[in-house]
């Protein structure tokens, strides 16, 4: 009975492995469905633009008519015309505008303090360009003697940087901007070189 018995537990055995050997390779064969993976959001093209573009078109230096000799030939006037360009489809209005002038990293007498001008209303439309002239105050030869001699000579490279407040239809808005200008007419009196 041992012996009879011993080859039904083997069968048995032998059984239950081909039961579990066709368990395992009917899971192995037919693969379980991936993990259908969430889909990432196309992201949207970049069509922010600049809101502003400013440059600086023109910068005229002269000594003042309104100063009466001899203070006339110690002062220097800057007269810059900045173009301000608007890139975007949207009408913007430009409020406020300020700046501040560096020659050659000497700051300019009177401006280490921003200039400012009010334009309430000054529409820009879309893609348009506006024109915007704005002097500063007077440049002190006594002030700046370095900085005096080398402006006479046209040898100064003229650093702007400022800020120009607009309004949107959705918001308002203040853009830095930083020009570099190295031409710019030159205007004074021989008096005004005296000493240099």
């Amino acid at each position: 009975m041992k012996r009879k018995g011993v080859p039904a537990k083997i069968a048995m055995l032998i059984v239950a492995i081909a039961v579990i050997l066709a368990l395992v390779t009917s899971s192995c064969g037919t693969p379980a469905p991936a993990p259908t993976p969430t889909p990432k959001p196309t992201p949207a093209p970049d069509t922010k633009q600049p809101v502003l573009e400013v440059s600086v078109s023109r910068l005229s230096i002269h000594c003042p008519t309104s100063v009466p000799p001899p203070m006339a030939y110690s002062y220097a006037r800057m007269m810059f015309e900045f173009k301000i360009h608007n890139p975007s489809a949207v009408a913007v209005t430009l409020e406020k505008f300020e700046y501040a002038v560096y020659g050659d990293g000497h700051t300019v007498a009177g401006a280490e303090r921003m200039v400012s001008g009010e334009y309430p209303d000054r529409a820009i439309a879309p893609y348009d360009t506006t024109n915007v002239d704005f002097p500063l105050p007077y440049i002190s030869k006594e002030e700046g003697p370095a900085l005096w001699a080398e402006m006479a000579k046209g040898n100064v490279i003229w650093t702007i940087k400022g800020v120009a407040h607009i309004r949107t239809p959705a918001e308002s808005i203040s853009v830095p901007f930083e020009c570099i200008v190295r031409d710019y007419s030159l205007s004074i009196d021989d008096r005004c070189l005296e000493g240099n």
